[in-house]
C-alpha cells in the first residue's frame, strides 16, 4: 500500500492548507515561464515609468460670465427676449427696492409706536 492519509482523516484545516500548498506550487512554477515573466516586467515598467496616457483636460472654471436676458410678453402672447438692464439701471432698480422696504420699515414702526 501507499503511503497515503486518507482524506477521511484529515481535518478542513489541514485540507485547506495541503489546497493552498498546492496552488501556491503551481502559481511558482507557472512564473517561471517566459511568457509571464515578460508580461510582470511590462506590468511593472507601466507602474514605475508610467504609461502613455493622454494628458489630463485642464480643469474647468467653477464660475462662469454669463449673460442674463429677461422675457417680456408682448400682445398676443408672443414672447420676446432680450439682454437684461444695464449695470447702473439695474443698481437704481436695486436702490429703488431698498428705498421702499426702508418706507415699509419706518411705515411699521411708526404704526406699532401709536399703538
Amino acid at each position: 500500500m501507499e503511503n497515503v492519509t486518507p482524506l477521511a482523516r484529515l481535518t478542513p484545516a489541514e485540507v485547506y492548507k495541503l489546497h493552498i500548498q498546492k496552488v501556491r506550487r503551481n502559481a511558482a512554477i507557472e512564473r517561471q515561464a517566459k511568457e509571464i515573466q515578460a508580461d510582470v516586467a511590462r506590468v511593472q515598467a507601466l507602474y514605475t515609468e508610467g504609461s502613455t496616457r493622454k494628458a489630463a483636460p485642464a480643469p474647468a472654471p467653477q464660475f462662469t460670465e454669463a449673460t442674463s436676458y429677461t422675457v417680456t410678453r408682448l400682445p398676443g402672447g408672443a414672447a420676446l427676449s432680450g439682454r437684461k438692464r444695464s449695470a447702473a439701471s439695474a443698481d437704481a432698480a436695486t436702490e429703488a427696492k431698498r428705498e421702499r422696504r426702508r418706507a415699509r420699515r419706518a411705515a411699521r414702526k411708526a404704526r406699532q409706536a401709536g399703538n
